[in-house]
């Protein structure tokens, strides 16, 4: 078990420490190393950690978890409470409040997405707060492993991209007569990242005004003379780690608004890449990116603006597609081994959107692109 944990049950003054996750819980994966199809309970004290668990999956979790003790629901006693109570919650929350209490805890921290009838039912026995997760905060910095995870991801997300570039290029006619659509190519990313073994859903692929909605999944026929914002962020079956990749392609004649909103995304971006390192607080590359945006005459969220530059510059990136750091308005501070997005974008409604994403490594003098394509991206005439 971590020290940083031990220190997090001292520093807020917990007995105990409890998270229900199953298998689409990342702090329950990273914890734990157990992936439950279903919530089970995961318990850490001062001097050990346990794993509550249905009967069916207590030999599982034995052989697959680095959790030092298991238990299923049968060995607290759960059946025989709930043949009283009536209620499978009541009986499940008064097993584990014995359960707890035979180890001594008054004190209780919770997470917020906690299942709030059980957390009514333990504060009428124990002191509980409602804590921020400590495993989000250690996933933020990656190891060796989990890095190595993401660039398996990131590969094949950059070869998804230039799997839809040659089809773009070699299908102009189609699109010319609007036979191309954004759910053939989103089926088509999505599909042949299945049979490589990874999951893609809702991958985005807006075309014309409708990418002046950032995440806009896209729909209906792609315009010839438009462009598409294509953002691609699978995640490997195998291991659970993703990646975040998105290029902005232009498509035959593409208006001079949309051509020179990229080129000030693109300057945005090199600004911001050319900061990350370790140590830089991510305020400055927010602000570094909304300084370029607002000398050119481009509206951004810092001025409290409802278009133009509206989110984030960028995101960590791990068990999950969105975890932390986010590279925003805040105080965080790059640590080497962060794995984070640089993606500057500016979307207009009337108009339409682009985007330019890489995913990166916090390096202790820079950071080191995962998801190496071309920046500028254009299907020309046949």
């Amino acid at each position: 078990m971590p020290e940083s944990v031990i220190e997090f049950l001292l520093n807020n003054d917990l007995d105990c420490f409890i998270q229900y996750g199953g298998v689409k819980d990342a702090n329950m994966v990273y914890a734990t190393g157990f992936r439950p199809p279903d919530p089970v309970f995961y318990l850490i004290f001062i001097d050990t950690d346990v794993l509550l668990v249905p009967q069916m999956e207590y030999h599982r979790a034995l052989k697959e978890s680095r959790v030092r003790e298991v238990y299923s629901y049968e060995d607290l006693g759960w059946r025989e409470l709930y043949k009283k109570e009536k209620n499978m919650d009541k009986a499940m929350a008064k097993a584990i409040t014995n359960f707890l209490q035979s180890y001594g805890a008054t004190s209780l921290g919770i997470p917020g997405n906690f299942p709030s009838g059980y957390g009514f039912v333990f504060e009428e026995y124990f002191d509980v707060k409602i804590v921020s997760n400590p495993f989000a905060h250690m996933r933020a910095v990656k190891t060796e492993y989990e890095i190595a995870s993401i660039v398996e991801s990131s590969h094949v997300a950059v070869d998804a991209i230039t799997m839809v570039v040659e089809y773009l290029s070699n299908h102009v006619r189609e699109l010319k007569k609007g036979k191309l659509t954004s759910e053939k190519l989103r089926n088509m990313v999505e599909v042949e990242l299945f049979n490589q073994g990874y999951v893609a859903e809702n991958t985005i692929v807006s075309s014309g005004v409708s990418t002046g909605n950032p995440h806009e999944v896209g729909n209906g026929k792609i315009e010839w003379n438009s462009h598409i914002i294509l953002d691609i962020f699978p995640r490997s079956k195998r291991t659970g780690y993703c990646s975040d990749v998105t290029r902005t392609i232009f498509l035959g004649e593409v208006s001079d608004q949309i051509t020179e909103m990229f080129d000030v995304v693109r300057e945005a971006y090199v600004t911001a890449e050319k900061m990350v390192k370790e140590g830089i607080g991510v305020r400055e590359i927010y602000n570094a990116v909304c300084d370029v945006f607002e000398e050119r005459g481009y509206d951004t969220l810092r001025k409290e603006s409802k278009k133009g530059f509206i989110h984030s510059t960028g995101h960590g990136v791990g068990l999950e597609v969105h975890e932390l750091p986010s590279v925003a308005d805040n105080d965080y501070i790059l640590k080497a081994g962060n794995v984070i997005t640089i993606e500057p974008g500016l979307y207009y409604p009337e108009i339409g959107g682009v985007r330019l994403e890489n995913l990166v490594v916090v390096k202790k003098n820079g950071c080191q692109v995962l998801t190496r394509y071309p920046q500028e991206v254009w299907i020309r005439h046949e």
